[in-house]
């Protein structure tokens, strides 16, 4: 996963530098014959994508293995008394404990990242879209890379998010229109990092979200 996210990496660095650089919004379906002022949503459903379930799961899949391979290595220590054996003991017995948590911020990412995009898209719709034709917006969060704040102070780096918009007519459920949406920050050194912020999570949901309301009201009709 980590050679296709540097892959990507290269693609987009490539075309940006070509002039050509990769769309934010690229339609899959178009949404047409629909006008802005027509639309009200109904509701916003935000689910994970296969891309996130999967890296995310290979995530704790390694970790569950740290605790496997460290509660062995306390399982085949003797049971002499010795300072090696102790040292021995208190080092897998802090890998473990290391590896239960961040087995544990796996899960609670996975849970509430569904949650907190609503909230984000929900506040960019807010007072907007009063129209009279009900549609329903499934969202589907594909990726999602925030580099460590330490890694882009010394060496830079990328923050990263795509997912997909359907938006569904509520009654009849027919597909409207479907957009691929990326959301792209590139940031390095110091004065990289100060611009990144402490909030670079919220406000890659605000993005996203700020896509979302610009495609209902056609601001990627021309995309």
């Amino acid at each position: 996963m980590k050679k296709m996210f540097h892959t990507a990496l290269a693609v987009t660095l490539a075309a940006i530098l070509c002039g050509c650089g990769p769309k934010e919004v690229q339609p899959i379906q178009s949404l047409s014959d629909i006008k802005a002022d027509e639309i009200h949503v109904t509701d916003v459903n935000v689910g994970l994508g296969t891309q996130f379930v999967e890296f995310y799961s290979a995530k704790i899949d390694k970790e569950e293995e740290i605790i496997r391979s460290q509660q062995e290595r306390i399982a085949n220590l003797s049971d002499v008394r010795s300072r090696k054996n102790k040292l021995n003991r208190e080092a897998a017995e802090k890998n473990i404990e290391k590896a239960e948590k961040k087995k544990a911020s796996l899960h609670e990412e996975m849970t509430a990242v569904p949650v907190d995009v609503e909230t984000a898209i929900r506040s960019a719709l807010k007072n907007k879209f009063g129209g009279s034709r009900e549609v329903n917006l499934d969202v589907t969060v594909d990726s999602l890379t925030l580099t460590n704040g330490a890694a882009v102070f010394l060496v830079g780096g990328s923050d990263s998010m795509t997912g997909t918009l359907k938006i569904n007519d509520a009654k009849s459920n027919e597909l409207l229109g479907e957009y691929h949406i990326t959301n792209f920050d590139s940031n390095g050194g110091l004065i990289g990092a100060v611009a990144r912020g402490d909030g670079v999570r919220g406000k890659m949901f605000n993005e996203f979200s700020s896509k979302i309301s610009g495609i209902l009201a056609g601001e990627y009709a021309d995309e």
